[in-house]
């Protein structure tokens, strides 16, 4: 969901042009809002939170039957939740339906990185069948789900080590297999699948890609390491350019990345370094085991939120806000709830 404080920005700017101001009173914008699951450490029940994020409104929503994998979805602003199992793909996928508290259970066997389109409109996920991955699609409630991709129609074997990635304007997927039909080698490229069509592109790089994002309308980008050297490499699709976005960065534990809605950062884990693209500088900040993903930024680019195992041992996940420019920031009225890692950003 837009952001509406431009909106109330403007309607003062007119109420002060009209000399209006000492009879109107301008509301306070809304709070941005957070979705998030935790588990108790006593009870192991795994609940649905939302709260702003602020700290303030801490609402449970509702009880999660299974427990749940740290990356999770959340569409309909806020009522339908879907999740899979903790160790990644143990679990089939479930939607839990916060207005009628309700749980269906989405893909037969299991299901890996469910992910939402920009708008909302959809979700797309890993889901195994018969000892391969499909690219399955579905409707933001669960339903008129659609394969959209299968190792057997592109002759390569779907690689899961990063979710399916949306393109700014919904219509393409961008995911990785491993290709076959390459002279000489075996290696995992980027498809692009147009999701209207179910038309495939086969992008031959020169690098191995284990996952990938999009950068714009015409752009990959990507981790590339080799012998513990790791370097983020965009990829125009149209000309298949490959250039460097940065120079050598710290060895990271994860293919991971998350590119901020306005492009204009990266993330990469373990330890979190947030790259500016423009200049291919990046910050630090230490972490374990922090999960980050697309729908952790605010709708401004400008913070997100992640969460991050704090010790080795159980139940020591915590959620984590942090702006490009500061230093991470506990959540408050978080911690007594139990592991919470799993959270979204709500748009």
């Amino acid at each position: 969901m837009p952001s509406l404080r431009p909106l109330f920005t403007a309607l003062a700017s007119i109420l002060i042009l009209a000399g209006c101001t000492s009879d109107v009173v301008v509301p306070d914008p809304p709070k941005d809002v957070i979705m998030f699951v935790a588990r108790d450490p006593i009870t192991r029940v795994t609940t649905f939170y939302r709260m702003n994020i602020d700290g303030t409104e801490l609402t449970a929503v509702g009880p999660v039957t299974a427990p749940t994998k740290n990356l999770i979805a959340v569409t309909d602003g806020g009522r339908y939740l879907f999740y899979s199992g903790k160790s990644g793909s143990d679990l089939p996928l479930f939607r839990f339906d916060v207005s009628a508290t309700s749980y269906t259970q989405v893909s037969p066997t299991s299901a890996a990185f469910p992910t939402p389109s920009p708008n909302g409109d959809r979700i797309a996920w890993f889901e195994l069948n018969s000892g391969r991955y499909e690219l399955i699609v579905c409707s933001k409630d669960g339903t008129e789900r659609i394969t959209l991709v299968d190792s057997a129609l592109i002759k390569a074997s779907i690689s899961v080590q990063g979710p399916p990635a949306w393109s700014p304007d919904g219509s393409k997927i961008c995911f990785v297999a491993t290709d076959t039909t390459l002279s000489g080698r075996i290696a995992s490229v980027p498809f692009v699948v147009t999701v209207a069509t179910r038309g495939i592109q086969r992008f031959r790089t020169r690098d191995e890609v284990k996952a990938a994002q999009w950068l714009s309308d015409d752009a990959i980008v990507y981790l590339w390491n080799e012998r513990s050297s790791f370097v983020l490499k965009r990829f125009a699709l149209s000309t298949e350019r490959e250039d460097n976005v940065t120079s050598t960065l710290p060895t990271l534990n994860s293919s991971v990345i998350s590119v901020s809605p306005d492009h204009t950062t990266i993330v990469c884990v373990n330890p979190m370094l947030i790259v500016d693209v423009a200049t291919g500088t990046f910050k630090t900040i230490p972490t374990n085991d922090a999960v980050i993903h697309e729908r952790m930024w605010s709708p401004r680019s400008d913070e997100f939120i992640y969460g991050d195992r704090t010790s080795a041992s159980l139940y020591s996940e915590r959620l984590f806000r942090v702006s490009k420019l500061g230093a991470p920031l506990p959540l408050p009225n978080v911690d007594s709830l139990g592991s919470s890692a799993s959270v979204v950003w709500m748009r």
